[in-house]
């Protein structure tokens, strides 16, 4: 049997698992409140959504893991980005294409706004989306997390083409975009969300550091962490 890589992090991928529950239960419950009396969506367990934080805290993570294996190989910032764009968009635009076809075949589906070109093409574009001045979900609604990972993805690459630690890239645009939100309505990247995958940076360029701690302690900080996550 193979023994995993130390540089795997099993850690890292059962907490995927657990943030991809999480995802799953928020959903779940946010749709049968839409049929309880007394609560808008989201309204009943607005908590449930933390497992979307968990998740940009571990794509910083993973991205600068990820940009250190490619440092060595020839054009690093190409093999990064169509690695990253074979992982996600050919399903991504199956299932988009779906639904689409869903809309097309019952209007009625289409409940935010008509499947028209624009709104489209800006879905399967992974691009933040408009209706008038109001941001807007994508066709697939739950594909907005995916507009900031793919946002991740060409900061990470222009790191690279640069051969650049990502945090020299990444710092300053999301800290300038965090800064905007801060001051101001969020507003398609201007988010401080984003804030939460240079956490994820910070984790991923102390990981060695943090793999020789006691597993007591790693354990305690990691239990203390999550019970923060549904309380902050």
């Amino acid at each position: 049997m193979l023994q995993p890589r130390r540089n795997d992090l099993p850690g890292v991928q059962a907490l995927r698992a657990v943030a991809a529950l999480l995802v799953v239960a928020y959903h779940a419950v946010e749709q049968w409140t839409t049929h309880k009396p007394g609560y808008g969506r989201g309204e009943f367990w607005p908590k449930g959504s933390a497992g979307v934080d968990v998740f940009f805290v571990i794509s910083g993570l993973v991205k600068t893991i990820s940009v250190k294996r490619h440092a060595g190989r020839a054009h690093p910032a190409w093999t990064f980005a169509k690695d990253r764009i074979i992982r996600i968009v050919p399903l991504y635009l199956v299932v988009i294409t779906a639904m689409i076809a869903a809309m097309v075949a019952v209007p009625a589906l289409a409940s935010r706004t008509s499947p028209g070109l624009l709104y489209v093409g800006g879905s399967d574009a992974l691009m933040p989306l408009y209706d008038g001045s109001v941001l807007i979900p994508p066709v697939l609604p739950v594909g907005w997390t995916l507009t900031y990972e793919m946002f991740f993805y060409v900061l990470v690459t222009v790191a690279l083409l640069f051969h650049a630690p990502p945090g020299r890239i990444c710092v300053p645009v999301l800290m300038v975009l965090a800064a905007i939100a801060a001051i101001a309505p969020a507003d398609g990247f201007a988010n401080t969300i984003v804030l939460e995958f240079l956490f994820g940076i910070a984790i991923g360029g102390a990981i060695q550091r943090l793999q020789s701690l006691p597993t007591a302690l790693s354990l305690a900080a990691g239990v203390i962490a999550f019970l923060l996550l549904f309380a902050v």
